[in-house]
Formats: C-alpha cells, sequence, structure tokens
C-alpha cells in the first residue's frame, strides 16, 4: 500500500540527484526534503478540531439558554471563534492539555503529551477519548495494540489496522478490490493483490491522466498553457500539465511561495511575527515552513518542517 515517508524522501533524493524526475514522480512530506525559497520544505501540519454547535430546534433554541453540557464529565467545548481558551490545568481544555506557557489550551496536538490524561493523539492531530481493549472489535478499522491494552489511533504500517484493512496516510481503510486501474480512481490497481492502491510515490505512479502530490495523493492532470487554472502552481510548459507539488518557489505561480508539504501557498507581507502564523517574519515576508525553532514565532517550534504551538 502506501510508501512510508521514510520511503518516499529516500526516493526523492535520489530523484533530485538523478535530474529525472516527471511530473508523476512525487516529493517527500517528513524531514528530508530539498530547498524552497527560504529554506527546506518538509513536514505537513495537517489539523482537524470539530465543535459542537448550539442546538437549531427544542426548547434551547427557542429560549435562548444554552446547550446542556455533555453527561459523561467531559467540559463543554469552546463556542466557536472565542479564542484561544485560558487555563491553568488541562480541565476547560476539552481533552487536550494545557500550554502552562502560553496559558492556553492546545487546539491540536502532534503527540500524545499534548493530551489530557486518558485522551491520545490521532492520525487527524486530535486529542480523542483512549479505548481499552483485549482484541480489534471496539477499535475497528484500527488493531487493538494488546502491550497497553489499548485500541490504536493511528498507523504507521498495515499491521497496525485489524485484519481487511491498510494503512494510508496514518489512517486505517477498507481497500478496493481491482482488475484494472479504472477501478481506483486515479490510483493504480496492485494487480499481485487484487487492490487499488491508496497513495503514490516514486516506485508506486498514479494512473493514466493523474499526478501525484506532495502528500502521496493522486490528483486528474489539468492541461495548462500558462499558471492561470493551476491554483497556485506554475503550469509545466514542457508537459502542458499543471504542476500539483513544488520543490522550489519558480515551480508556484507569481506571489505563492512553495511551503510545508511541498504545496504552493500565498506569499504574505508582514511587519512582524504575529501576521504570520505562527512562522516568523523574514524581510518583510512569512516563512511558510521552518529548519529549527529560531524560523517561528514565539510560543511556537519546529517540527517536520512546521511551526507547531
Amino acid at each position: 500500500m502506501k510508501s512510508a515517508a521514510s520511503a518516499l524522501a529516500a526516493g526523492l533524493l535520489l530523484c533530485v540527484v538523478a535530474a529525472g524526475c516527471t511530473e508523476r514522480n512525487t516529493v517527500s512530506n517528513d524531514d528530508t526534503g530539498v530547498a524552497g525559497d527560504n529554506g527546506v520544505v518538509t513536514g505537513d501540519g495537517a489539523q482537524v478540531r470539530d465543535g459542537t454547535p448550539p442546538p437549531t430546534d427544542g426548547p434551547q433554541a427557542r429560549d435562548g439558554a444554552p446547550p446542556p453540557p455533555p453527561t459523561d464529565g467531559a467540559p463543554p467545548p469552546p463556542p466557536p471563534d472565542s479564542g484561544p481558551v485560558q487555563c491553568t490545568s488541562p480541565a476547560p481544555c476539552n481533552g487536550y492539555a494545557c500550554d502552562v506557557s502560553a496559558g492556553t489550551c492546545y487546539t491540536t496536538c502532534y503527540s500524545s503529551t499534548q493530551c489530557a490524561t486518558g485522551y491520545t493523539c490521532n492520525a487527524a492531530h486530535q486529542c480523542v477519548k483512549k479505548v481499552t481493549c483485549s482484541d480489534p472489535t471496539p477499535c475497528l478499522p484500527y488493531a487493538c495494540n494488546l502491550a497497553v491494552g489499548e485500541c490504536r489511533v493511528y498507523c504507521t504500517n498495515d499491521g497496525h489496522c485489524a485484519s481487511g484493512y491498510v494503512c494510508d496516510s496514518g489512517v486505517c481503510i477498507k481497500p478496493v478490490t481491482c482488475t484494472s486501474d479504472a477501478q481506483c480512481n486515479g490510483y493504480q490497481c496492485n494487480l499481485a493483490q487484487g487492490v487499488c492502491e491508496t497513495g503514490c510515490g516514486l516506485t508506486t505512479p498514479c494512473a493514466q491522466g493523474y499526478s501525484c502530490d506532495g502528500s502521496g495523493t493522486c490528483l486528474k492532470d489539468i492541461p495548462c498553457t500558462n499558471n492561470t487554472p493551476c491554483a497556485g502552481f506554475a503550469c509545466n510548459t514542457q508537459t502542458g500539465i499543471c504542476r500539483v507539488a513544488c520543490l522550489t518557489g519558480n515551480q508556484c505561480d507569481t506571489g505563492y511561495l512553495c511551503g510545508a508539504s511541498f504545496q504552493c501557498v500565498p506569499q504574505v507581507s508582514c511587519t512582524s511575527d504575529a501576521q504570520c502564523n505562527g512562522y516568523e517574519c523574514n524581510n518583510g515576508v512569512c516563512r511558510v515552513f521552518c529548519l529549527f525553532g529560531g524560523q517561528c514565532a514565539s510560543g511556537y517550534h519546529c517540527q517536520g518542517g512546521a511551526c507547531v504551538p
């Protein structure tokens, strides 16, 4: 199934040395990237947070009263757009730890140390409740980690998934059976196993008409003669296809920089770090990736090329 981040990185380095990559060659999203506009482009920072909206019907909606708190003892989530939640302990943080140095709750996680006791960090960078187990039944699609008696909530290989599931970008999914690429929504059919690939890389290209982006996803090719249809990327005029991943800024459209996860992101002018979403303001332009903590704003550190709280 999908190559591990380390395998992608190794493939990228070989590709760069050989100088023979095509648009179907992917790039890595781990710590061993290549130089972009302001340094090395590496890492990823996907992060997801779910809120709990107030009711739209019933007595609470009619009389303006707030929704009742959860009955499981967990603190209610903060209202939308309320800004950072102040804390001195994890109590108000809805499963996350309190960042005592900043005095606010974490709102995303990159390790379980950023979660409250009884919670663990999943593949979507969310703190979720730990679930005890002795078999995979309560853990599907993940496996039970018998060594600690808890359900896994992310994977790095297929062995971390329950039987019949495979690991794809840290998430366990059900494979799709196939006899040709046409059944695989842009990915190759692994004819030896009779299932669709769930990612792409240097040794696992996409199906015809698709290209592999920096995160190992196959995207449908977009024909181009200029940068206009390419959504921040540059048009590869040699192939007549929009790029979907970048190694350097000249593979991005004007006004974009090559950032973390090898994606072209808008260039942001700045006068201070406060305008840069966790990154340093460097010579009037926000950085979009980091090599070390000094390239991040105060209260952030460099992890996998991204500035995180």
